[in-house]
């Protein structure tokens, strides 16, 4: 079932926009994710116009009764997982049921069991902060030719300092940073924590793990 329509998009995006409230009352109002008004937000900054539903997109479809009926005879006859009961109900049933709906019904009438390997906590991480200075995001973007690195606020969502490059050092991330501290002086804050990614920029390289074990970049977040 869709939650939102075009005009409860729109007004969503007016009351962020406009009025200043904040993308997690405006979610808790309509019942969707916090995630999801920010992302109709960011497209209406980034073209100007509020987000339209796809008229054209699928509806979503529910398994009929002989639809469930047949996925438990067929288990019942074969033992199969999901992936290859599909081949089975199509060429037993001449059904074509695809695996998905078949795992969901199976794992709804205690048939299977989730796949522990699939329900870890995923690598990529969401942060929330509530205080803001208390992390701050680094990132390296190649952008048409131009190597530019940022630190945004987490709690924010704002960026303190950016820069364009042709090449992306060390030297050209802690410059950035400095410019990011400068701001967070003049609002008499503190940057307390910085999360980066994995880049050479922010990361000891094989020749300086060997050498000092710490990048040039940590030495300075740690002076």
């Amino acid at each position: 079932m869709v939650k939102l329509t075009d005009k409860k998009i729109k007004w969503a995006v007016k009351q962020v926009i406009n009025n200043g409230e904040s993308t997690g009352m405006v979610a808790a109002i309509y019942g969707v994710s916090r995630r999801r008004i920010q992302q109709l937000v960011k497209y209406y900054r980034e073209t100007g116009k509020y987000p339209m539903l796809d008229k054209k997109r699928r509806p979503k479809t529910h398994l009929s009764d002989d639809e469930k009926r047949i996925i438990e005879d067929a288990y019942n006859e074969s033992f199969l997982g999901a992936r290859l009961l599909r081949y089975h109900i199509q060429k037993h049933y001449k059904r074509n049921i695809s695996h998905n709906k078949v795992h969901q019904h199976l794992l709804e009438v205690g048939l299977a069991r989730p796949n522990r390997k699939k329900q870890k906590k995923r690598k990529r991480c969401r942060y929330e902060r509530k205080q803001s200075l208390s992390l701050v995001h680094a990132d390296l973007l190649d952008y048409d030719g131009c190597q530019v690195i940022a630190y945004e606020d987490d709690a924010l969502r704002k960026i303190l300092a950016i820069g364009e490059f042709t090449t992306a050092t060390t030297d050209n991330a802690i410059g950035v940073f400095k410019r990011a501290e400068d701001i967070a002086r003049a609002y008499r804050g503190k940057i307390t924590a910085v999360n980066t990614d994995r880049g050479t920029q922010f990361y000891a390289s094989g020749g300086e793990k060997k050498k000092e074990g710490v990048s040039r970049f940590k030495q300075y977040l740690n002076a």
